[in-house]
């Protein structure tokens, strides 16, 4: 798969671990506002964490009564993930992310320190989805929802139109003209100079598996991918009549985040 971009809308906060030394006043991270409703956070160790079933006890978010909600959480070598509670949060509303000193890492010290961060989430989360029934009808027409450009165009519609700004990566055989910045790329084969796959980056936006399956359907193959990138892929066969559908997770777990969905035209 191609290269993956990381946006700068997740929260990553770094957590020093403290282990020569017994610190027993708890950290407080500076607090957020305006938090997404379906947001997911990503907390980044310096010491891999233990991945065992046991210690996803230690990551909690709280309410304002101190009740811990139902969300999902994953290990991933130093990283660990902090899903949404499947209704989402509530709006304008107070919530404490809390990583007790339990935690464990796999060289076997724990994290001596709790560590604390509050956030507010924002009044309304009334936004237009994504991934709806536009999206599935742009894709049957060789389009994707958010990019300006469709497959059948050449190399020089897209810098002309989008700008000659681009990184170059690969998925599917063909070379990609990527923008990180506007969060899209379009690809093309060596063997021609028309565009025949549509690349975009969805990493900021919380998309998940059910939401896709809920447009789409079932795919026709799900599960991980062992040859490259090694992590959850999605593939839908047959869109229309010329086009099938990748889509990237964010790790091994099928519960991970999109990060990327890739539109790509057959016959190149």
């Amino acid at each position: 798969m191609h290269k993956r971009l990381w946006s700068s809308v997740m929260l990553t906060f770094l957590i020093m671990l403290v282990s020569s030394i017994s610190v027993s006043a708890a950290t407080e991270m500076e607090a957020e506002d305006d938090v997404s409703l379906g947001k997911k956070w990503t907390i980044t160790f310096n010491t891999e964490v233990d991945d065992a079933a046991a210690n996803r006890k230690y990551i909690a978010v709280m309410n304002e009564e101190g009740e811990a909600l139902q969300n999902v959480v994953t290990f991933d070598g130093k990283k660990a993930y902090v899903y949404a509670p499947a209704d989402n949060y509530d709006p304008d509303t107070a919530y404490t992310l809390n990583v007790d000193s339990d935690l464990q890492f796999t060289n076997g010290k724990t994290l001596k320190e709790e560590v604390t961060m509050d956030f507010t989430t924002a009044e309304s989360g009334n936004e237009d989805p994504y991934l709806d029934s536009e999206f599935a009808q742009l894709l049957m027409e060789g389009k994707m929802k958010g990019m300006p450009l469709q497959t059948g165009v050449t190399k020089q519609d897209v810098k002309d139109e989008v700008g000659t700004d681009f990184e170059t990566s690969e998925v599917e055989g063909a070379d990609i003209m990527s923008y990180p910045d506007k969060g899209y790329g379009y690809g093309y084969s060596v063997k021609s100079e028309y565009i025949h796959v549509l690349a975009n980056y969805v990493s900021d936006m919380d998309l998940h598996r059910d939401e896709l399956v809920k447009v789409l359907g079932k795919p026709s193959y799900e599960g991980v991918n062992t040859i490259g990138s090694n992590n959850y892929i999605m593939i839908y066969e047959n869109i229309g009549d010329n086009y099938k559908l990748l889509v990237d997770f964010e790790t091994t777990e099928k519960s991970s985040k999109l990060v990327d969905i890739s539109l790509v035209e057959l016959g190149y």
